[in-house]
């Protein structure tokens, strides 16, 4: 059986944070927006998501966006606009 889209949406964000290496967490920030559903899934994932952060020493930021994919686009806006872009 299949996991719906944002179930499998939430274990990859949860997958890619958790395996980020802490030789690239020095200025690493992740934003997750919470599509706010089913509760017994998302609050795990976050809870996974801010565990592995706080062990790999990254800033994680989580919205919610209450269901509203506007709200989501909004979320998303706001943090690429607040974080300085990588010097390479």
């Amino acid at each position: 059986m299949f996991a719906p889209a944002y179930r499998l949406r939430g274990i990859l964000a949860a997958a890619a944070l958790t395996w980020t290496t802490p030789a690239l967490s020095g200025d690493l920030k992740v934003a997750f927006i919470n599509p706010n559903g089913p509760p017994e899934f998302w609050q795990p994932v976050v809870a996974t998501m801010r565990a592995a952060a706080a062990e790999l020493g990254i800033d994680v930021e989580i919205r919610e966006s209450e269901h509203s994919r506007d709200k989501a686009v909004g979320i998303a806006q706001d943090f690429l606009m607040s974080v300085r872009a990588p010097t390479i």
